[in-house]
């Protein structure tokens, strides 16, 4: 198959992991992102079976585990703050093995470790949206308007 021109809205997690995938294949990858530079905010993300796999995969263990929040596991106290239980955090990807896990990070974290990978092989444009797009049947392709006024044709 021909390298595709895709285009990604949004440079979130799932738009920058997308964009990873598709140019590791070798498809000429485009995100554009409403918000003027990569957003880091957002909360803690556990990453747990499939997640960690991925993640694994893309290589990106080492950078990850850098940026990982310590997880030492959930205690429920009684009022006089004795605890009464306690779930040790999971090493393992194996999600039934416990309550927390020690594959945390904080999504700016995470959108940054992708971010970081893909920005070499990826055209990025932030602050601009879709504003509209016209499926070209003839060319099997789609025109995109931009809310930038710029415009651009994609495969996909």
């Amino acid at each position: 198959m021909a390298p595709m021109k895709i285009l990604i809205s949004g440079a979130g997690i799932t738009g920058n992991t997308l964009a990873f995938w598709l140019s590791e294949l070798g498809h000429n990858v485009t995100i554009i992102e409403r918000s003027t530079s990569l957003r880091a905010s957002g909360l803690q993300i556990d990453l747990r079976n499939h997640g960690i796999e991925v993640m694994k995969r893309m290589g990106l263990e080492q950078a990850f585990k850098a940026h990982s929040i310590p997880e030492h596991g959930m205690q429920m106290v009684n009022k006089a703050g004795k605890r009464q239980a306690y779930f040790p955090a999971n090493d393992s990807a194996n999600v039934n093995l416990g309550l927390s896990t020690n594959f945390e990070i904080m999504r700016g974290d995470l959108c940054q470790i992708i971010y970081d990978v893909t920005k070499s092989r990826a055209n990025y444009i932030f602050g601009t949206s879709i504003e509209s797009f016209e499926e070209n049947d003839k060319e099997k392709s789609i025109n995109v308007r931009f809310a930038n006024a710029t415009e651009d044709r994609f495969d996909l």
